[in-house]
């Protein structure tokens, strides 16, 4: 936030420790820090290093080292380093490279605290996470193969090189990338971001408000751009974009599914959309061409020059409160098109121009807020010590609505601005929750001698008063601490501290409250009428997870009892989190770990209100199988307008377990099926195809459960059927077998259609040889159930019923010199006798798999009905009916026996004497007993015989079937 005033640029300035400062009369000595320097490739065989050199340029240390603060590596030449466990350094890591590389590989996690600075390539197999003010020129390479790796870089750092990680890439604010950046998940980057290259997401990319980017953008999954974004380069997203207000883009930008732009966005370039184009009215242009199946509220084929403005609706002054009589005090002017909110508005970009004016002795000043633009920041002057109330006057564009104000110091609509002859000048910057933020304070004074000229108001140890309020919530239970020290209260009362200045009137002070909102902290020294105020923002250091489930069902809503809390630096619960106006709201979601590849899947779920920091989960949903984190996040990434985000997740950042701390999701239910579907299947015959397929609780298929994947697990197919009661019961294994049963992991393939493939057979047990007694027809039902106890239990399930069958092949008579017909049926038996199964259309009985053996009768040969693809013949079974031709090369008289080989070895397995060489017909299904006794393995015979008819006057006077 901005102080009360500001007399002079700000530096940045890194205070690893406190300086002499004097708190609440508490002095806090601080000790020079002093540097380790080390002298490479010489010192890397002696301690902390331990390594073995490996090489002339290569050196190896065994297990994990960790290096203290103020660590400077001097080379002397090329180094490769490897350490085969992990590394910590402590701040301020550098290197000095004397004009040599340097390969750092490190097996396992890299941690390096803030203020790193160095130059060189590193390759890192897990985790790696680099704090704040961190500058690295080279390349790094985060994760391997076999582990899913995070690479976390803080605030306020420069990477000059590639990334890449086999997981997830997260650059916190104020962050700048030279390079390219590839991550097998998300990316993601915080507010501020300056990238120069290439960001390949394999799920989602994510990007903070003012972000400019040149190179191209692509991820398999969605991509969000906050407020003013710039980029140059195309954006490619595998499923939906969503661009914030004030876009511009110069490049094409496809997605496969939605493409949302928010107002003022102006593209110059194609635009491409598989669904929704959705713009804002009259605020979207896009130069070129425009593609999608709904457009609505975009300016395509435009000039592609400044959207049209929409109307002015008023104008907005920002200041800070308070200033000083001997320099001026900046305001910013803002033009606005809808109302404030917080501070903020929808901008005006129209152009406008007027004055800026206040009562009193104050001055005025002009501005002018050019087309295409929407603010401007003047200077008003005052030289008498006085409350003054500012406004704005001869506007070029006719509004209808009243001038706003708001104070960035109280955090406030106020137009009143107080000068007085000497003040304290203060910015506590935006940081997060229980983190010591250091800040200066400058305390000046309105000369004796010169007009419109400051100088220092002390230069030594002075006793001031120092008070905070709570601005949003308005109250807490929590104080900030300066120096060290608490006020008794954040009441507005305050109590006296003491602060070192030195000759140029600048005392620095650190400042640390453990809870969340925004405050103000005034700093006044009553003697001279002196006190100044600034609001600053502390936000959440990252959303926590309570225990959440090992495993559940995609698609089927879980979360009671899961707690969510927002927790400070110190992992503490920030109590006034979820107390602002208007709450901040926080969603929820998943983030796919595993597999790697895949459908990223859909979310859905709610976070309850907040209590002491702490809410419970809900409805929560994800919608694909596999490994995922849950994740949450501020719906708006933008904490009570500090540009500051929270997010979290369950994610541990093991480097030792994958996908730690993610939940592993399962499909709902399985479906079967039979492709094609069948009325029938004899026993011992495959059924056809079995269909299994993984679904979501929401019935959608599941896309990941492949064993390519790694996500599907051993499924068994079981035979059940409806037993008289009418329930679906098991079959009793008496009764017979499933065979393969076992469906492999490795069966559920990737691609349409998903699921798996099975060809198993049901065979009936065989009939008892004592009673004869053979099974009657089963209606099968086929249930699918996995190791995680998925089944298809209560879902579509495939059925067929199950016949015990058998072929039967009759005598025949016939003259001698012409062809006989020899009758051949499919039957199966009922439970009571055997029938001709009608149902059966597709037996085919090669003439391949007859055996023929003559005795009087010769010249005999077998001659189906049908003739086969490669030119054979063969007798076609048709409604359960066929019909073998024996054709006859002479006039003698005689017989022949013959027998089909239904099974598949060279010879037929009937009960006659003689077995000649034939092919099997692959049918051993319609094997029966066919007169031998308990076996009911065996083919069927009969006899042909040529010469012998029965005569037509013969009278039939009793016919009795034998069932066998």
């Amino acid at each position: 936030m901005t102080s009360t005033l500001q007399m002079e640029p700000r530096h940045r300035r890194r205070f690893p420790c406190a300086t002499g400062l004097l708190a609440f009369g508490l002095s806090l000595a601080c000790a020079s820090a002093h540097a380790t320097t080390y002298s490479l490739p010489t010192a890397l065989t002696s301690s902390p290093f331990n390594c073995t050199k490996v090489s002339a340029t290569s050196y190896t240390c065994a297990g994990s080292l960790s290096l203290s603060q103020n660590t400077q590596l001097d080379l002397q030449s090329d180094i490769t380093l490897e350490i085969t466990g992990s590394l910590a350094t402590a701040q301020s890591f550098g290197t000095t490279n004397n004009g040599h590389s340097m390969t750092l590989i490190v097996r396992g996690a890299l941690d390096m605290q803030q203020n790193v600075d160095v130059t060189m390539n590193m390759v890192v197999n897990g985790f790696m996470n680099v704090a704040g003010n961190a500058r690295i020129s080279g390349d790094i390479a985060v994760g391997d193969p076999y582990t899913a790796a995070n690479l976390t870089i803080g605030q306020n750092s420069t990477v000059t090189g590639n990334v890449s990680a086999t997981n997830n890439i997260d650059f916190a604010q104020n962050a700048t990338l030279n390079g390219s950046a590839v991550a097998k998940q998300n990316i993601i980057f915080g507010v501020d971001p300056k990238i120069n290259g290439n960001i390949t997401a394999g799920n989602r990319a994510e990007f903070g408000q003012n972000a400019e980017i040149n190179g191209q953008i692509k991820a398999t999954d969605n991509i969000a751009f906050r407020q003013n974004p710039k980029i140059t380069g195309n954006v490619t997203s595998g499923n939906n974009i969503d661009f914030a207000q004030n876009t511009h883009v110069t490049g094409n930008i496809k997605a496969a599914n939605n493409l949302d732009f928010d107002q003022n966005t102006v593209i110059t370039g194609d635009v491409t959309a598989g669904n929704n184009l959705t713009g804002k009215k009259n605020s979207t242009t896009v130069t070129g061409n425009c593609d999608a199946k709904n457009i609505t509220d975009v300016d395509c084929g435009s000039t592609g020059t400044a959207p049209p403005p929409g109307s002015l609706h008023h104008i907005r002054l920002s200041h800070n409160g308070s200033g000083i009589t001997c320099t001026p005090s900046p305001v910013t002017v803002t033009a606005c098109s809808g109302a404030d909110s917080n501070g903020a508005c929808t901008p005006y970009t129209g152009g406008v121009s007027g004055t800026v004016n206040g009562t009193g002795t104050a001055g005025s000043a002009s501005f002018s807020i050019p087309s295409g633009s929407s603010s401007a920041t003047v200077s008003i002057s005052d030289t008498t010590p006085e409350t003054v109330t500012l406004g704005a006057s001869g506007l070029s564009v006719t509004v209808a609505n009243p001038t706003t104000c708001w104070n960035s110091a109280a955090l406030s609509a106020s137009c009143s601005h107080s000068y007085s002859t000497a003040a304290f000048l203060f910015d506590v910057p935006n940081h997060v929750a229980d983190t010591t933020q250091s800040f200066t304070v400058k305390a000046v004074r309105s000369s004796a001698d010169q007009t419109n000229v400051c100088t220092p108001a002390f230069t030594s140890a002075t006793s001031v008063n120092v008070a905070c309020a709570y601005v949003n919530p308005n109250s807490g239970g929590k104080v900030p601490t300066l120096n060290g020290s608490s006020p008794a209260a954040c009441n507005g009362i305050g109590q006296s501290a003491t602060l070192t200045f030195d000759a140029n009137g600048v005392a620095s002070a650190t400042l640390k409250y453990p809870d969340a909102g925004s405050m103000t902290l005034t700093i006044g020294y009553p003697a001279f009428k002196m006190s100044s105020s600034d609001g600053f923002t502390t936000v959440p250091a990252r959303f926590a997870f309570g225990s959440v489930p090992a495993l559940t069902k995609a698609g089927v809503a879980f979360g009671a009892g899961i707690a969510v809390t927002a927790l400070n630096a110190n992992n503490l619960a920030t109590p006034n989190f979820g107390r602002e106006s208007p709450v901040e709201a926080v969603s929820i979601n998943f983030s796919k770990c595993l597999p790697a590849g895949g459908s990223a899947g859909a979310s859905s779920g709610t976070v309850g209100a907040f209590n002491n920091g702490i809410a419970q989960a809900s409805g929560l949903k994800w919608s694909e199988a596999g490994q995922a984190y849950l994740t949450a996040a501020l719906a708006d990434n933008n904490y009570l307008g500090s540009g500051l985000n929270v997010s979290g997740t369950s994610a541990t950042g093991s480097t030792t377990i994958p996908c730690d701390g993610a939940i592993r999701f399962t499909p709902a239910y399985f479906s079967t099926a039979l492709t094609p579907a069948m009325v029938y299947s004899y026993s011992g015959q495959p059924i056809a195809t079995v269909r299994i397929t993984p679904y979501n609780g929401d019935n959608a298929v599941t896309a990941n459960y492949t064993g390519a994947f790694g996500v599907a697990r051993p499924v068994t197919l079981r035979p059940f059927y409806t037993n008289a009661a009418g329930t679906v019961a098991a079959v009793p294994a008496t009764q017979g077998t499933l065979s393969p049963s076992a469906v492999p992991a490795a069966d559920f393939k990737t691609g349409a259609p998903v699921g798996a493939d099975a060809l198993p057979a049901y065979t009936f047990s065989a009939p008892d040889p004592a009673t004869g007694i053979k099974p009657a027809p089963l209606q099968l039902i086929l249930r699918a159930d996995d190791t995680d106890g998925v089944s298809s239990a209560g879902h579509a399930e495939a059925s067929t019923q199950i016949r015990y069958g058998r072929l039967r092949v009759t005598n025949a008579f016939g003259r001698a010199n012409g062809p006989l017909k020899v009758p051949v049926q499919a039957q199966y038996w009922t439970g009571l006798s055997w029938i001709i199964n009608s149902d059966d259309s597709t037996t085919i009985l090669p003439d391949s798999a007859v055996a023929l053996t003559a005795s009087s009768a010769s010249g005999v040969s077998a001659r189906g009905d049908t003739v086969r693809p490669d030119g054979s013949r063969a007798t076609q079974i048709t409604a359960g009916k066929g019909v073998l031709t024996l054709a006859k090369a002479n006039n003698v008289a005689g017989y022949v026996d013959l027998a089909y080989n239904l099974g598949g070895t060279g010879t037929d397995a009937s009960c006659l004497a003689n077995h000649p060489a034939t092919t099997g017909a692959a049918v051993p299904w319609l094997r029966s007993l066919n007169g031998c006794a308990n076996d009911y393995s065996r083919d069927p015979s009969a006899r042909a015989t040529f010469g012998v008819f029965s005569p037509e006057s013969k009278a039939t006077i009793h016919v009795r079937e034998l069932f066998n």
